[in-house]
């Protein structure tokens, strides 16, 4: 245990309590009476799925001091770390810029774009037009293909350019916050990554929770959908089962 941060390992003990949402409560409790500098939220990164994700993030941060640093362990994906921080959560740390810069993927704002991909062996744009780091203003796209299929530099320049994305995105995401303009912050990044309005479902409800309305980022389909789920209307026979990934 680092001593300064609390560590609140969910996954093991949870297991040993039956996944008791009561016991988590009380560890928080506990851990806020003791007046820490800062608090850890663990064992969240480790394929469960999202939905309990979320839900465990925001049962957490609900309990913890606003005036405290909360900080969810392991946690990469931008659109997890926007959840999160809609949520509550502070800080985040993650291999997953450099690891899938390793796999030749490249994070853009719209996703991840694969570089190993043959289609990428003759496109001469940027990985990203938008951003200022020294490997979009430099490399090619062919270029990069070229180098993450036969030289370790590929995956150095990706690296770089992923940790570049990530600092804007969490500067943007900060900036929004200290301008009062997160909740437009939330929904311009939810269009730009997932412009048919496909928003997955444990996100509209983290979103939900979180007092964000992203209902202009979802298809009617979906918005539909979920009013008349929360109408208690059950409407599963009437919609394909892929609906929400």
């Amino acid at each position: 245990m680092h001593e300064r941060y609390a560590f609140m390992q969910s996954m093991q003990f949870d297991k040993l309590l039956c996944n008791s949402c009561n016991s988590r409560d009380i560890c928080v409790r506990g851990l806020v009476e003791r007046n820490l500098p800062g608090y850890a939220i663990g064992g969240l990164a480790g394929g469960e799925d999202k939905d309990s994700f979320w839900r465990v993030v925001a049962q957490c941060t609900a309990g913890l001091p606003e005036d405290k640093p909360r900080y969810v362990m392991g946690v990469g994906y931008p659109l997890d770390i926007v959840v999160c921080s809609a949520l509550g959560a502070d800080m985040y740390d993650c291999v997953y810029p450099t690891r899938t810069a390793r796999f030749g993927s490249a994070l853009v704002p719209e996703g991840v774009l694969k570089l190993k991909q043959n289609a990428m062996a003759t496109d001469e744009r940027p990985i990203d037009p938008s951003c200022p780091c020294m490997v979009c203003k430099n490399y090619t796209r062919a270029y990069l293909h070229c180098l993450v299929t036969k030289d370790p530099m590929g995956s150095q320049l990706l690296s770089y350019h992923n940790l570049s994305f990530m600092a804007r995105l969490s500067r943007d995401l900060h900036m929004s916050i200290l301008e009062g303009r997160f909740p437009e912050f939330v929904r311009g990044f939810l269009r730009v990554q997932f412009p048919k309005g496909d928003v997955p479902k444990w996100v509209h409800n983290a979103m939900e929770v979180a007092g964000i309305d992203i209902s202009e980022c979802c298809t009617p389909t979906n918005c539909q959908h979920d009013a008349m789920e929360a109408a208690g209307v059950d409407i599963s026979e009437f919609c394909p089962p892929t609906r929400c990934p």
